[in-house]
């Protein structure tokens, strides 16, 4: 039938490419296992307890911001800042941002920013350890300020791979298929994912045909 043969020339064309396309997606693959190791690291880590001898007296002689002992010993009720971030007021995660408070002698707008981060938050900026320098408010603001940016690329790579596991069990991809596509760039696998279900004889064929369009810029 007319239209079902490829020139070899052409077929050796494409081989070439997908051979160049598997060494970037080598690539690929190895800097998602590395944010994956560092959300994993980030996720299984419990905070620890610092030492008992890194007083609040000698803490406070760093800073040269009025500190609080406590949060407990500020007057009226608590008022969540301008910061972003969901409070936490409760139970563990509040009683160990009170005591990396204390040892760090952290002013009460900085206390009440911690305190108003979520608990991932608070357990990046807490696992650092001491906040050592002149003025250790300042610096655990700005430790706040980091992982509020660092923090949410890393969920949503994990949300995105997610969403490719659960798209290669549906289209029931091969194995072959199911690596290339885990090893893509994050673009590429949001243009995948977002051309919608591999309908057809040969979903793994039409997945590898869509990762190598989207590396010609085809889609």
């Amino acid at each position: 039938m007319p239209g079902m043969f490829v020139l070899r020339a052409e077929f050796e064309q494409v081989e070439a490419r997908l051979l160049q396309a598997e060494k970037e997606l080598q690539m690929q693959a190895q800097k998602m296992q590395e944010l994956q190791a560092n959300l994993e690291m980030l996720q299984s880590t419990k905070p620890s307890v610092f030492q008992r001898n890194f007083t609040t007296t000698a803490a406070r002689e760093r800073s040269r911001t009025p500190t609080v002992p406590s949060v407990k010993a500020a007057s009226g009720p608590r008022q969540a800042p301008i910061v972003a971030g969901k409070p936490v007021l409760s139970g563990e995660a509040s009683s160990l941002v009170e005591e990396f408070a204390g040892q760090n002698g952290l002013d009460e707008k900085c206390v009440e920013a911690l305190l108003a981060q979520t608990p991932q938050v608070q357990n990046h900026v807490i696992l650092q350890g001491p906040a050592e320098g002149r003025n250790p408010s300042a610096m655990v603001m700005s430790r706040i300020w980091k992982a509020q940016r660092e923090l949410p690329d890393l969920a949503a790579q994990t949300e995105l791979q997610a969403q490719v596991e659960t798209f290669i069990v549906e289209n029931s991809l091969d194995e072959q298929c199911s690596e290339a596509l885990r090893s893509q760039s994050t673009e590429c696998q949001v243009a995948v994912l977002g051309q919608g279900p591999a309908s057809g004889r040969n979903a793994s064929a039409m997945v590898t045909g869509r990762m190598a369009k989207f590396q010609k810029g085809i889609i």
